[in-house]
């Protein structure tokens, strides 16, 4: 039996890969149960799919490979996507503040997305300067385990928009590329 090293270990995706697996698949099932009105039983599902999208991304990072970098990104995209959409078609137009909430979470977490890659694509090192996507998961997940949608929503909402405002002055504040 062959053994490897630490680091092809390392840069090995199988892991990683059932690791977005998981994460998509709970993201979907979250969106199920949101639409079918099982909102705290969806956030115990986000709240497992934060974790694995975390993971994954910990573990995408660590690899240094730039596609799996690109895959756990994409899968944060889509289980956003996903559950924030849920969350709008649900409320809306019954509850406007809740599905506004939820739109305003899913586009702040694009427009930093797209930020991060336009400055990246630039030669701008740039990091988000909080852990946001757990404490978005955190305020989503939260908000569905105590019936407080609303505050969650806005609460994750918030988190992205700071990391907007900072991502952008951060980029703003540069003269040349790192």
């Amino acid at each position: 039996m062959e053994r490897t090293s630490p680091a092809e270990t390392r840069t090995q995706p199988g892991t990683l890969v059932s690791l977005l697996a998981l994460s998509l698949a709970t993201g979907g099932v979250a969106a199920f149960l949101i639409l079918i009105g099982e909102g705290v039983a969806a956030g115990g599902v986000v709240a497992v799919a934060g974790l694995a999208l975390g993971l994954a991304r910990l573990r995408a990072r660590g690899s240094g490979e730039p596609r799996l970098t690109f895959a756990a990104s994409l899968a944060e995209r889509l289980v956003e996507a996903a559950v924030l959409g849920a969350l709008a078609w649900e409320f809306l137009p019954a509850e406007p503040r809740v599905g506004a909430a939820a739109l305003v979470a899913l586009s702040a977490s694009y427009v930093s997305s797209y930020i991060r890659a336009k400055a990246t694509g630039l030669g701008f090192g740039v990091e988000e300067p909080l852990p946001v996507q757990p404490l978005r998961v955190a305020g989503i997940s939260a908000g569905l385990l105590a019936g407080l949608e609303e505050a969650g929503l806005w609460a994750a909402a918030a988190v992205t928009m700071v990391a907007v405002v900072t991502l952008s002055l951060d980029v703003a504040r540069r003269r040349e590329p790192a």
